[in-house]
């Protein structure tokens, strides 16, 4: 399409999806209908892209489709909802997947270079994100398939050509879940430490987080940096690992270890106040005593008897 203004011209570009999965039902119209004569663009679509305004606060969402038109409006229709990143095969999502540590990914099945299902085995053998809900698109839609995708670590399944609500259902559902399990480890690791965890990936993860501040207990100097290195992770993934699994970045886990070993320890008289203090890893008492009240509601004189 061309627009003149006095001797100068503007060329603007027009694309317009033609798939069908790209419509919703009452978007749909054909040559048959009466007044068929504009397709009128969807309300969701009244924006370009560029100009939304991404929200570091919303749970960041992966998208890995090689369609371009098809992950453009998935695309549309989350931004507002989610953080919305984009990748058009396996490689390019699992190397951004192990860089950002997604909440969620939603992942064609169909792609060049690395297909749906060797994403999905990838992103469970790593352990940097075996954590993640990953939803699937596909267009087989025989059962063996699905249970077939389901098995290899996928947490839903949509077949196209898929309602949007649909999908965003499930995104929705699966963070939810995500967030109901977090509240879980929160309460089990400060409440109730033996209990069992909801997650067999979560719980491996928090035993061996567990082994390692246990081990630097009593150094007061062990750092976020040193956590991080131990684990083989960079920071940013170990800090969003840490708020996915159980709410609290590293240094708060670091602090909230040190006090649950605390609570222990009082109930069990391992010691005065200031030696136990001293022994997770504690320097200044009064700091002890004020982190350790916000936590468990009383003192740790009190607490000790």
């Amino acid at each position: 399409m061309t627009v003149s203004s006095d001797d100068r011209q503007t060329q603007f570009t027009i694309r317009i999806p033609t798939e069908d999965v790209v419509y919703e039902k009452d978007q749909k119209q054909n040559s048959s209908t009466p007044g068929f004569e504009v397709l009128e663009q969807s309300g969701s679509l009244d924006y370009p892209i560029e100009e939304i305004t991404k929200n570091s606060d919303l749970p960041q969402v992966l998208l890995v489709e090689d369609n371009d038109d098809l992950r453009t409006y998935i695309k549309v229709q989350l931004t507002g909802l989610y953080d919305v990143q984009e990748a058009t095969n396996g490689n390019g999502a699992f190397e951004m997947a192990i860089a950002a540590v997604p909440d969620l990914i939603i992942t064609d099945l169909m792609m060049p270079e690395m297909n749906g299902e060797e994403l999905v085995e990838a992103l469970r053998d790593d352990p940097k994100t075996q954590h993640i809900p990953i939803v699937m698109l596909t267009a087989r839609a025989d059962h063996e398939s699905n249970l077939s995708n389901i098995r290899k670590g996928a947490d839903h399944y949509v077949n196209k050509p898929f309602e949007m609500a649909e999908l965003k259902v499930r995104v929705e559902s699966l963070l939810e879940q995500r967030k109901r399990i977090r509240e879980h480890h929160q309460t089990q690791f400060l409440i109730e430490p033996k209990s069992e965890s909801i997650s067999s990936y979560d719980d491996r993860f928090l035993q061996e987080v567990g082994d390692l501040l246990q081990h630097n207990l009593g150094n007061s100097d062990f750092t976020v940096d040193e956590f991080a290195q131990q684990m083989n992770m960079s920071r940013v993934q170990l800090h969003r690992k840490m708020k996915a699994i159980i709410g609290y970045n590293a240094s708060d886990f670091i602090r909230q270890y040190r006090l649950k070993k605390a609570y222990e320890y009082l109930l069990n008289k391992k010691g005065t106040v200031s030696e136990i203090a001293y022994d997770v890893g504690f320097s200044n008492l009064s700091y002890f005593t004020k982190a350790f009240k916000m936590v468990y509601k009383i003192t740790p004189s009190k607490l000790l008897g």
